[in-house]
């Protein structure tokens, strides 16, 4: 009798040992979720850039349209599907030239015949802020009263940078257009994809004395 009384405490025992493993395993920290991406509000804006390299890579250079991968350059519609076929051109005349930015300002270079002005090539001065965790630079407001962000009105987001080639969306809602018909679901959500190259530093100063102020808007 005693010797059944032992083998059956023995098995009991062994039968216990997984649960209180599990057990173990249940009460244990949960391991954080690595495969996670920050929802930027659109499809395609999956990363960000920090702000050491928004200053690093970004600021200080001007950016051109690279010639080289215009074919490339993607009219994303809100539901995340391409229309580069029926994309509203944009008109007025203006032709954007380039930017750069520096500490605090963002200037936009472009050329404007149709201005009647003496030198159609022209900039502005805007002031900005870069959000490092949507990847977005937005304009910066200035009143007599307050200097605040205007995170509705954005500059661009940045997809990716190397040293000589930048990646972004911009041109947000070209799809809310009245002349672009089947819209999508969400059409605020649509953006151009495109890419700039930077310019050499010997270029640059040669490059910027050929525009004229045009409006400061700080």
């Amino acid at each position: 009798m005693t010797k059944k009384l032992l083998n059956l405490t023995v098995l009991m025992l062994l039968a216990a040992v997984p649960a209180m493993v599990s057990c173990s395993d249940d009460d244990g920290p949960d391991k954080p979720d690595t495969t996670s991406t920050p929802d930027n509000e659109n499809p395609g804006e999956p990363r960000s850039i920090s702000k050491e390299e928004f200053q690093e890579k970004v600021m200080g250079k001007i950016w051109i349209p690279s010639q080289e991968h215009f074919e490339m350059t993607d009219h994303v519609r809100g539901d995340g599907t391409i229309d580069n076929e029926n994309y509203p051109a944009l008109s007025g005349g203006i032709f954007e030239r380039g930017f750069y930015f520096e500490a605090g300002d963002y200037y936009y270079y472009y050329g404007n015949p149709g201005m009647g002005l003496p030198n159609p090539s022209i900039y502005d001065i805007s002031g900005y802020a870069f959000d490092e965790t949507t990847g977005r630079a937005h304009y910066r407001v200035s009143a007599p009263w307050s200097d605040y962000l205007n995170g509705d009105d954005t500059i661009f987001y940045i997809e990716s940078v190397t040293d000589d080639l930048l990646v972004i969306h911009n041109d947000y809602g070209w799809e809310t257009s009245d002349d672009y018909d089947n819209k999508s679901a969400s059409p605020e959500k649509s953006y151009t994809k495109r890419y700039y190259k930077a310019m050499t530093t010997m270029d640059v100063e040669t490059w910027r004395s050929k525009f004229d102020l045009h409006t400061d808007k700080r």
